[in-house]
């Protein structure tokens, strides 16, 4: 899986798809901010990430 936000200021959100950009999808839209720092924790399974 790949995971990046998105910075646009008007609709910021955190987005993944499959490695070959399928399947790709919306995982966060509301109560984002600047969203500039992401991480995968492979133990819990969980997307992190911190607003500017």
């Amino acid at each position: 899986m790949l995971y990046w936000t998105d910075w646009n200021r008007e609709a910021p959100k955190i987005e993944s798809s499959s490695v070959d950009g399928q399947n790709r999808r919306v995982l966060v839209q509301e109560g984002v901010g600047l969203p500039n720092a992401l991480t995968y924790d492979s133990t819990t399974r969980q997307v992190c990430w911190a607003d500017a």
